[in-house]
């Protein structure tokens, strides 16, 4: 393996360690016991992709959230058992299915959202002005790459 090669996946192996390792950290949304959300990773994306779009087809959110329909559907299951989310009939074709937060679930994932975000600021607020912009142009760039390569 060319050094450039081996470079490369070294730094591959550590962004991806490093992209798991924060996304566990800033899993645990909310440590207020007045939001008992108790979801899965997979379950906070799609009831936050809910409120972007407020009312969602499986496709849809499935696209949102890149998580394949089939798993969605369970996840979608789990989100109604615990009355975050609830299916809708479309008005005016009976044969969609739309899916929506609750009135509880939007609360929920409201308030988890605004915990995050202050999360998010006490972190930032301990990096200097330059690193946050460089940080934020990095995820950005991340994310365009990704998007371009589809």
């Amino acid at each position: 393996m060319k050094k450039n090669e081996q470079e490369l996946n070294e730094t591959a192996l550590k962004v991806l360690r490093y992209f798991s390792e924060i996304t566990r950290l800033m899993h645990s949304f909310s440590d207020d016991p007045e939001i008992p959300l108790e979801l899965t990773h997979n379950q906070v994306m799609a009831a936050m992709n809910l409120i972007r779009f407020e009312k969602s087809t499986m496709t849809e959110l499935s696209n949102a959230t890149g998580i394949s329909a089939s798993a969605l559907t369970g996840i979608i299951d789990r989100l109604i058992e615990k009355k975050v989310v609830v299916r809708e009939r479309d008005t005016q074709d009976r044969r969609v299915v739309k899916i929506t937060l609750s009135k509880n679930g939007r609360e929920l994932m409201q308030k988890a959202m605004e915990q995050a975000r202050a999360k998010m600021v006490k972190l930032l607020e301990k990096m200097l002005p330059g690193d946050r912009t460089a940080l934020v142009n990095v995820l950005e760039r991340i994310i365009q790459t990704i998007k371009q390569s589809k």
